[in-house]
């Protein structure tokens, strides 16, 4: 610890000085909901290490009672620094209100859990604050979240809009880990519940995202992130996969959650040039479209999908892959759902075609295209593109439709025949 001492404030008829304790003797740093300062009790902070009574250095108010009822100085007081092997411990006991952001220095390395008795809460009691943020540089910090509630509902039910629920972007790319381990994310936030931005492992497990959870969490440029046994459930929004230029995203993976979205909205959004291989193992889905959303930007190298099922009866496929958007391979086995990967080209005059993924593997690559009453009497070449592309090499292996075709790794170029000719049959492209 940086000091054997703790300050609080002891104040009376408007006037104050700061007095000093001993750290209860625990292995971790204490913070209560309950102090002197906030008439709950007759002890400051309750008899524990930090809260209500907690002396706020930066303050300029007559009176510097902490604004985070303790947590912030209990933060700054376990930190032990970029270059510790062990983080510090801090346990919060009770239901916290804060009125400015918790901030944590960069190059910490804390864990913040609840007591085993009672879990934690943290809410605004002030509009569009942010409710833990950390500081951006250079130096690798390790942040944990251990059993915390993050709400922009008080216990009474009275909701103040949040700004974030945890936002943290380091000055540069860093092998810095943030994890939330059986955490609660509920409320209606004016930004991402969560957002992190250029950081090397993001975990999520037994975690909870629910309330009315206008926006999901937003991930920017993470190289590895997990979510184990949570739950999501959102009428607005769904998890944001992002791409920033900060550094690599490579994997996403999901094992044993529950997805629940409603309106269309996909759980699971890649959008602003992400570009991360989808891992997802054992999953339910209940949303009544679409599952994965890869949008025009963005690419999955590889998606795998092994055991998951949907609670609805889908008719399309589960993986939307916008004009322009990737994706290079597949693999799925026991799912309770078929991939349906395709595209669906209209005929400039009538008819369509529509391009479905029968084979998906680094190695091979198959697309079987339905021509279905094709007709094109105008001058125009038309063009398909695939539901995934090519990685090295396509070739026509079959064309039973009289049309002139051709192709590249990306698509199925159709000459027109400037003609009323209708056309209907199967053509085949293999590859890899």
């Amino acid at each position: 610890m940086a000091n054997a001492t703790i300050p609080y404030i002891i104040a009376e008829d408007g006037f104050y000085y700061i007095a000093y304790k001993e750290k209860v003797k625990v292995p971790y740093v204490v913070v209560s909901d309950k102090g002197i300062a906030n008439g709950l009790s007759e002890e400051y902070n309750d008899g524990w290490d930090f809260g209500p009574d907690s002396y706020n250095t930066d303050s300029n108010d007559t009176i510097p009672y902490t604004k985070t009822v303790g947590i912030k100085e209990a933060i700054d007081y376990a930190n032990p620094g970029p270059d510790a092997t062990v983080s510090g411990e801090v346990m919060l006991i009770g239901i916290f209100g804060i009125s400015e952001t918790i901030v944590m220095p960069n190059g910490c390395k804390v864990v913040i859990k609840s007591s085993g008795y009672e879990r934690a809460a943290i809410y605004p009691i002030v509009s569009g604050i942010t409710l833990i943020q950390g500081t951006p540089g250079t130096q690798s910090s390790v942040f944990q979240f251990d059993g915390i509630t993050f709400t922009t509902e008080e216990i009474s039910g009275t909701t103040v809009s949040g700004g974030y629920g945890f936002y943290y972007q380091p000055t540069a790319f860093t092998s810095e880990i943030v994890r939330f381990n059986d955490c609660y994310f509920r409320g209606s936030w004016n930004n991402n519940v969560v957002s992190i931005i250029g950081v090397d492992d993001v975990r999520f497990d037994n975690c909870l995202f629910g309330g009315s959870l206008s926006t999901g969490p937003a991930l920017y440029t993470i190289n590895t992130i997990t979510f184990t046994n949570c739950h999501y459930a959102s009428y607005h929004d769904g998890i944001h996969i992002e791409g920033s230029n900060i550094g690599p995203s490579n994997t996403l993976t999901a094992i044993g959650c529950r997805f629940r979205t409603y309106s269309g909205i996909a759980p699971l959004q890649l959008t602003n040039y992400g570009n991360v291989s989808i891992n997802l193992f054992g999953n339910t889905f209940d949303a009544t479209e679409v599952f994965v959303l890869i949008d025009s930007t963005s690419t999955v190298p590889f998606l795998t999908m092994i055991g998951n099922q949907s609670l609805n009866n889908i008719t399309s496929s589960p993986v939307s892959i916008q004009s322009g958007g990737v994706l290079n391979g597949w693999f799925e086995r026991g799912n309770s759902f078929d991939l349906f990967l395709e595209t669906t080209l209209a005929g400039e005059t009538a008819g369509n075609v529509i391009a479905k993924v029968i084979d998906s593997n680094p190695g091979y690559k198959k697309i079987l295209l339905y021509v279905n009453g094709y007709e094109n009497d105008t001058t125009t070449d038309q063009s398909l593109t695939y539901p995934i592309a090519f990685s090295t090499i396509a070739e026509i292996t079959s064309n039973t439709t009289g049309l002139t075709v051709s192709t590249t790794n990306t698509a199925l170029a159709i000459t027109s025949p400037d003609a009323t000719t209708i056309y209907s049959g199967i053509i085949v492209v293999e590859g890899y």
